[in-house]
């Protein structure tokens, strides 16, 4: 058998904070999350003899980020004749788990089985508090966005030339 834990958990931050920021061209404030996780895991049994079989898998994987872009406490003025101001927090999080468990007994018992729970449990914050001046010639634009990518496979095979064979899969994503 196997059991996996993957866990991605960080502090992504991008800010103009308690200062004074004057420019002729167009200001950014970027945080970007990107997080990949790939879990693969398998348990496998074979038993051709009298002795039961048992295969199992169990994979954990977890990413929880905090992404945040702000201005805060500060004056941001553009002043060119196409400026902007974008504000962004934005998560591509991938994560792609696969479990398998197999069992093969030639008489009376095989058990296969997988379990995989999987989360991107992101906070993602884009704002503008606090700030007396925040001044461009086109847009002021805050966004926050989450395009989390989520796949989750999980299979369970259990066979047995006699009398008892099970194979069971679990899989939960939240």
């Amino acid at each position: 058998g196997s059991l996996l834990i993957n866990t991605i958990n960080n502090d992504i931050r991008a800010s103009v904070t308690d200062s004074t920021v004057t420019t002729g061209g167009s200001v950014t404030i970027d945080a970007r999350d990107t997080s990949v996780i790939v879990s693969i895991a398998g348990g496998v049994a074979v038993s051709l003899g009298d002795a039961p079989a048992a295969g199992a898998s169990v994979s954990y994987n977890l990413i929880s980020n905090t992404i945040e872009s702000y201005i805060d406490n500060a004056a941001v003025v553009t002043q060119g004749a196409a400026t902007d101001i974008v504000v962004a927090a934005t998560s591509t999080a991938t994560l792609v788990a696969i479990a398998l468990g197999i069992a093969v007994a030639g008489g009376n018992f095989a058990l296969g089985g997988s379990l995989t729970v999987n989360s991107i449990a992101n906070t993602i914050r884009s704002y503008i508090r606090n700030s007396v001046e925040v001044r461009s010639v086109r847009d002021i634009r805050v966004l926050a966005a989450d395009r989390a990518t989520l796949v989750a496979i999980a299979g369970g095979v259990g066979v047995s030339m006699g009398q008892t064979a099970v194979g069971a899969a679990i899989a939960y994503n939240y």
